[in-house]
């Protein structure tokens, strides 16, 4: 059920704003996608250890900007992160925009 979930918002989103427990970081790799990671990743926190993903830790570890607040399933006891994905074909219209002030 959540497959039928992540390929919507996959195939109808122009831009997808999430946390490590969202979409697997490997659907953003191989696809239209221009992804900005903001915040730490270490591994999942509790139950979802599991869930660990090693591509996106590697990529954590070569480009994230800070992100200054907390948030997420660990949010006092494991780096928080953000995943900022928005489609290539977007890219333009979306930088276009002007920051709320």
């Amino acid at each position: 059920m959540f497959s039928n979930i992540r390929d919507a918002a996959l195939a109808h989103s122009q831009a997808i704003l999430q946390d490590d427990s969202g979409v697997p970081y490997h659907y953003f790799t191989a696809g239209p996608w221009h992804v900005q990671l903001y915040g730490g990743y270490s591994r999942p926190y509790g139950s979802f250890r599991w869930l660990e993903q090693a591509d996106l830790r590697k990529a954590y570890a070569a480009d994230a900007r800070p992100l200054a607040f907390r948030i997420g399933y660990g949010f006092s006891k494991a780096p928080s992160n953000l995943l900022f994905a928005v489609k290539t074909s977007s890219l333009a219209t979306i930088s276009a925009l002007k920051p709320l002030r």
